[in-house]
């Protein structure tokens, strides 16, 4: 999977300090409906929007943590359409790496139940479909005032962006 972009601390606090932590591994997606529009999770907690997906199981494929995530998330069974690409993040300051996986995918069948982790309830998650334009100003506009809410804002925007230019 190519790489979509690196994000470091360099980005936000002009500093040069590199995390050598293990990269968690997660997977996320543009997951399209029926009305071309798409999905974005908000934490209301935090007051951030970000793509569906979360972290890699171990002896799951990339695929298999997907459809599972999605699936849990937004109830949504869905067919992947596309690879996208991967985000690297190097949170020094944080002293955590991650890489992103993403995928454009579509909604298929019937939504059921979401089955939310403890920490997505107790972050206030839900989520909601957007056209593109409206997706994009809402991860654009929101006010971040951490460097962990700053890194997941760049790299959904890049992810979108990216989307856009396919």
């Amino acid at each position: 999977m190519k790489l979509i972009r690196s994000i470091t601390d360099k980005c936000f606090i002009d500093s040069d300090i590199i995390s050598e932590s293990k990269p968690r591994r997660t997977v996320r997606t543009i997951l399209k409906n029926e009305e071309d529009k798409i999905a974005l999770m908000f934490m209301a907690k935090h007051q951030v929007y970000i793509f569906p997906g979360g972290g890699v199981e171990d002896g799951e494929s990339l695929e298999e943590a997907l459809r599972r995530e999605i699936l849990e998330e937004t109830g949504c069974s869905c067919r992947i359409i596309k690879e996208m690409g991967y985000i690297y993040e190097n949170r020094g300051a944080l002293d955590y790496t991650q890489e992103s996986f993403y995928y454009v995918t579509e909604k298929i069948g019937e939504q059921v139940d979401v089955k939310l982790t403890k920490d997505e309830k107790d972050n206030m998650t839900s989520y909601n479909w957007y056209s593109i334009e409206e997706a994009h100003e809402r991860l654009l506009n929101s006010a971040h005032e951490t460097l962990q809410q700053k890194f997941l804002q760049a790299r959904d925007l890049a992810v979108l962006d990216e989307y856009r230019n396919m």
